[in-house]
């Protein structure tokens, strides 16, 4: 019963006001609802959540009702009934694990989070116990051998039957006791070492006394502390990001957040300020990690030998994914590499060449060109050469037209509408959360889902951007409801109440105080980086892949599918945010109103393929490295050494490895993607096949949107992923030459800026 990851990402935003009159229109666009809180509800409109202790209760109901199911099941004749009970067990852990793991994420409460927290340990360990249960291991190969019911089932009923067993035999069901408990304790182990990694990547702390730091020493080796520094040499932040820095008689305190060091790196022209920020973001704050990540390598390794795998890598890959080996994937990463080695030693030589100029902004006279140098000088060569300024593109991108625009991207393609609704009292955690329902025009106003948008930073909520299912899209068997809608106060079942309809929230850490909900969330009107308006549309391309699911089995349903296949439909969306002819029906100018310029578009793209060698050999060295790291040999006990060598591989002398740096101690992915982390490139070329054979030329193709979903969101992993990309693309084979052509040549796509 194991469940898909999802990477948490980061975004900034800038503030600013619209007009009464668009805002208005951008409104009614939406079809608004009032935002009068009604009735009294529990958290997310679940009557039994109303009290952190609640889940606890959830958790301890869930394990009951498994174990009633599993008696259940294993009771009964080989038949597809079987099937149907050991899916309402799945569907019991993974909707209390994904309530749980969203509250988790977003609550302010101290007490609602640790609550959480202790619930997903519970249904953990209820959850790694089935996975070794070999009553449903059995029951499930009864259906399986036997020739008259294997006959008689659906091919989404035969696919849930293979995939189950070899999610059994993944977690050694077929093992004796003794090497069970050991796979028990290390997988336990997994869990707690993966806690404690990401635990570290959220750093807090100041001087107690303000005190102007020592750039000199900070930029040799980190510091000691965060950094104070003259507030003159941040000057060049944006606004959104400088106003909520500390301040103390002209000094500014540079906290260790990833969207502070991001943004000084991309703004301040200050080299020194730049060096110590980039050796805080990569040795000081980080480094006690490395033992954690050398143990947490060492026992996956162990794992996956006593699974009877020579590699976590190789034991990976035999379990659901696309990819069929290790050696498919280096060989996908060699072609992508070489399709761009020569741009990334071109792009190098012009990075080196404007630093020693000085010409942008920052002394010059040095030729060697160091990782703190990057993001600013790629940042302002861009801005230079194509006259593109974030600043000024985020004119254009109010939040509100925004998601107006997604609702009519979705009506053409899809037949679909978003309108926002009332909120019920308790039914939210922070004032600033929104809710939508998704609507099929075909059927009236009658919704087919709900989204809730939770999409500001704010103190104690996760620095992630997100999609939580809380309940899938799935046609559910007559005799079956969804545990977590039908568990009463405090856990109680509650036989009558009716079935919810799919829901998921989407969770992002824009920038911006959340001062409630008249500011934070409906009265100041806030403009979106262009990077923002991408992370939008990938999350809302999960949302609509796990609404639109109509699987028989929510096992199946939407995004709880193969890790280098999920990832598609998110990509493929962030096409339609970063296309003139779709951005045009919505994207006009916060003041002026003029809709934006296709030659501001058009200019944006050439911007963001300019660096195309150097983002995509960033993307290989990550996934390479994250092979590496979970190969036969993993380096735990020198895990820099081997970062460093790989480093130089894809970099060379051009861009020398910095000493005393680990960014593989500050790098969450190898929590949740060990193994996996391959999978952006990998859906990179599916989504860019699937564009330039369906999309491209009419991005609001209503023909070309049913295809897709009918052919992929609906059926989620009801079907062999590569079926269903095949069917989608007419018959074509799966191709890599439409992502090739599109890194090889000029002014296109690159990867999306955030996974850099």
């Amino acid at each position: 019963f194991r469940m898909a990851a999802r990477d948490a990402r980061r975004r900034t935003t800038v503030i600013f006001r619209m007009p009464a009159r668009a805002a208005r229109a951008a409104a009614q666009a939406l079809g608004r609802g009032g935002g009068v809180q009604g009735r009294a509800t529990g958290l997310l409109g679940l009557p039994w959540l109303r009290q952190p202790q609640s889940l606890l209760a959830h958790a301890e109901h869930c394990r009951a009702r498994c174990e009633a199911l599993v008696q259940e099941a294993v009771a009964m004749p080989a038949s597809a009934a079987v099937l149907h009970k050991v899916d309402q067990i799945s569907e019991s852990l993974c909707s209390a694990l994904d309530v749980a793991s969203l509250v988790s994420a977003v609550h302010p409460d101290p007490e609602w989070g640790e609550a959480a927290a202790s619930a997903s340990t519970m249904v953990g360990t209820t959850m790694a116990r089935l996975n070794t249960d070999r009553r449903l291991n059995d029951a499930l190969l009864r259906v399986k051998t036997s020739p008259s019911v294997r006959a008689a089932l659906s091919e989404e009923q035969a696919r849930f039957v293979e995939l189950l067993l070899a999610e059994f035999e993944a977690d050694g069901v077929h093992l004796p006791e003794q090497s069970q408990a050991r796979v028990h304790a290390l997988q336990g182990r997994i869990a707690g070492l993966g806690s404690s990694y990401m635990s570290a990547l959220t750093r807090e702390g100041a001087p107690s006394q303000p005190a102007l730091s020592n750039l000199a020493s900070a930029a040799l080796d980190g510091g000691d502390g965060p950094l104070w520094v003259p507030s003159a040499l941040v000057s060049a932040l944006p606004a959104s990001v400088g106003a909520a820095l500390a301040r103390h008689e002209g000094l500014v305190l540079l906290p260790d957040e990833e969207s502070v060091t991001a943004a000084v790196l991309k703004w301040c022209p200050n080299e020194r300020l730049r060096k110590a920020v980039f050796h805080r973001m990569h040795s000081v704050a980080t480094g006690a990690n490395l033992g954690t990540l050398a143990e947490l390598l060492d026992a996956r390794l162990d794992l996956a030998r006593e699974l009877g795998f020579a590699s976590h890598t190789q034991m990976a890959l035999a379990y659901g994914r696309v990819a069929g080996s290790e050696g498919e994937v280096t060989s996908f990463l060699s072609l992508v590499e070489d399709s761009t080695r020569d741009k990334l030693d071109a792009e190098l030589l012009e990075m080196a060449a404007a630093k020693r100029s000085g010409r942008l902004g920052f002394g010059g006279g040095s030729s060697a060109l160091g990782g703190w140098d990057v993001p600013f000088l790629t940042g302002a060569l861009k801005a230079s050469r194509w006259q593109v300024d974030s600043r000024e593109i985020s004119q254009y991108l109010e939040l509100e037209s925004a998601l107006a625009g997604l609702s009519g991207l979705v009506s053409s393609l899809f037949g679909l509408s978003l309108h926002e609704q009332s909120l019920d009292y308790g039914e939210v955690w922070a004032p600033s959360v929104r809710k939508f329902a998704l609507v099929d025009l075909a059927l009236g106003s009658q919704p087919i889902g709900h989204i809730y948008l939770d999409l500001f930073k704010r103190a104690l909520k996760m620095p992630i951007n997100a999609t939580f299912t809380v309940s899938a899209g799935a046609r559910r068997h007559p005799a079956e409801t969804a545990v977590s809608e039908r568990a009463g106060p405090g856990g109680v079942l509650n036989e009558q109440a009716p079935l919810a309809l799919p829901t998921v929230a989407i969770v992002c850490s824009f920038p911006g105080a959340d001062e409630g909900a008249a500011e934070g969330a409906r009265g100041s009107l806030r403009l979106l980086a262009h990077a923002d308006l991408l992370t939008l549309y990938h999350e809302f391309g999960h949302a609509l892949h796990a609404l639109l699911g109509r699987t028989e089995m929510q096992h199946l349903s939407g995004v709880r599918g193969p890790l280098d296949f999920v990832e598609c439909p998110s990509l493929l969306f962030e096409r339609f945010a970063s296309d003139w002819r779709v951005l045009r029906r919505w994207a006009t100018h916060v003041r002026t109103g003029e809709r934006i310029p296709e030659a501001l578009v058009a200019n944006m793209h050439k911007s963001t393929g300019h660096f195309v060698g150097y983002d995509t050999a960033v993307q290989t060295l990550y996934a390479r490295t994250d092979l590496c790291f979970h190969g036969s040999s993993p380096p735990s006990r020198d895990s820099t050494a081997a970062v460093k060598a790989l480093h130089e591989r894809a970099f060379g002398p051009k861009l020398p490895w910095v000493d005393g740096t680990n960014w593989h101690a500050n790098f969450g992915h190898f929590v949740s993607y060990s193994g996996g982390y391959y999978s952006y490139l990998w859906c990179r070329s599916l989504s860019a096949q699937l564009w330039h054979e369906r999309f491209a030329e009419d991005p609001l193709s209503s023909s070309a949107g049913a295809d897709l979903r009918r052919g992929l969101l609906e059926p989620g992993n009801a079907r062999v992923p590569t079926a269903m990309l095949r069917d989608v693309l007419g018959g074509q084979d799966l191709s890599t030459e439409p992502l090739l052509r599109e890194l090889s040549g000029s002014g296109t796509l690159a990867p999306h800026p955030d996974e850099l």
